[in-house]
């Protein structure tokens, strides 16, 4: 596990989501009857308002308060057209291997082992600001992304930067805040044909 993911925000750690419920339930047991559901309330309510301080108060630069705050209105608020994207998105043929960000990949029709988190490869397949599998057919992205995880704001902007001017990829779609960039020249030099990774 790396820094990047490290914390209780990462799947709920083992200690947070087993162990500590387990020992109250435990301790719970041993208190007598006419104080345990006092202090179960309490407890219960001490929780929440420990919950809502770390919500608030994070250190992490990874953390995102618009993705935690359930209790906010700006939690259910998408700056994003979902209905355009999801237009936008149909033009990938549906095997074609895709790297997008995390935001997209939920909106993505299923495509086992050829879906890729934007950053998450096994081998570098070219100079990219941002490790690129090198069997990615086509990478989507979104404009003003705030939260691109796993990499960076400056690392996802420069990425942006990188494909716009490559010459190993082409931008087919920018709308409704919407890019998708198809590759033309593989890892190895040899140019693709529409035919190989083209639009549908």
């Amino acid at each position: 596990m790396t820094t990047k993911v490290w914390g209780t925000l990462f799947q709920y750690s083992m200690e947070y989501a087993v162990y500590i419920p387990l020992a109250l339930a435990i301790w719970l047991a041993q208190v007598p009857k006419n104080r345990r559901a006092l202090l179960a309330v309490v407890v219960a309510l001490m929780t929440h308002i420990w919950n809502l301080y770390l919500m608030k108060n994070r250190v992490s630069k990874w953390y995102s308060p618009e993705q935690m705050l359930w209790h906010g209105c700006v939690h259910y608020v998408s700056p994003y057209r979902y209905k355009e994207i999801h237009e936008g998105l149909a033009i990938i043929p549906d095997t074609s291997y895709v790297m997008a960000v995390s935001r997209l990949l939920p909106h993505l029709p299923p495509r086992p082992g050829r879906q890729f988190h934007i950053g998450y490869c096994d081998q570098v397949g070219e100079e990219s600001p941002v490790c690129i599998d090198p069997r990615t057919e086509y990478i989507t992205l979104l404009r003003g992304e705030t939260n691109p995880w796993p990499v960076g704001v400056k690392d996802y902007e420069a990425l942006i930067d990188y494909l716009s001017h490559s010459p190993k990829w082409q931008l087919i779609y920018d709308k409704d805040e919407l890019l998708i960039f198809r590759r033309v020249i593989s890892p190895n030099g040899a140019k693709l044909s529409q035919s190989t990774s083209g639009e549908r």
